[in-house]
């Protein structure tokens, strides 16, 4: 006679049991790496204040400070003036526009787009050639530097930086930041590819 046909559940209750301890393993070690996670919190990229603004740009490793005030100021001029000439005639106006450039040593002015964002938007384009401040150790910053100048001369009650960072230029703009907190100076920044447009908020007067 043949024997009754039996099974063993023996060997499903030894596989059974590895995966159970494997699956706890798993769980206690994705736990502990969870709990040994640094957590990193980012500086504020940008905070509403009632302080003056100083802007400074870290393009190809140097510093360029961006004069918003006095850009704005001969811009607003320019925008009148072509007004004025054209006499409210609009395509006149913007064709004077285009045949304007305002600039200083660093930065042109984009008048049309001033004027498109009626007057809220002040762009600026770097010039071709244009040279900044190199900081390549911020240690080495002498007192009589042109950056430690421009924090000696802060009034830290009043006015804060805001940096504007290239993504060529962030040890320059670590070394200016680690200077800025030695002074006490109120920081934040913002950062850019480097085709990206400089633009700050402006009114128009």
């Amino acid at each position: 006679m043949h024997r009754p046909f039996e099974v063993s559940l023996d060997a499903l209750m030894n596989v059974a049991v590895c995966l159970v301890g494997s699956l706890i393993f798993v769980i206690i070690a994705t736990g502990v790496g969870t709990a040994e996670t640094n957590v990193v919190i980012p500086t504020p990229i940008e905070r509403h204040t009632t302080k003056r603004t100083i802007y400074l740009e870290c393009r190809n490793e140097q510093l360029f400070l961006v004069s918003v005030d006095e850009l704005h100021h001969f811009a607003l001029r320019a925008i009148n003036a072509a007004r004025r000439a054209t006499s409210n005639d609009a395509a006149a106006f913007l064709g004077t526009l285009d045949s304007l450039r305002i600039t200083n040593e660093t930065y042109q002015v984009d008048l049309r787009q001033l004027v498109a964002s009626e007057g809220r938007l002040l762009s600026v384009a770097p010039l071709p050639g244009a040279r900044g401040y190199p900081l390549p150790d911020y240690s080495r910053e002498p007192a009589d530097g042109w950056y430690a100048t421009l924090l000696a001369r802060m009034n830290h009650a009043g006015e804060n930086l805001f940096f504007l960072v290239r993504d060529d230029s962030f040890h320059t703009f670590k070394n200016a930041r680690l200077l800025a907190w030695e002074t006490g100076a109120d920081v934040s920044f913002e950062l850019l590819a480097p085709a990206d447009a400089v633009s700050f908020p402006v009114t128009m007067r």
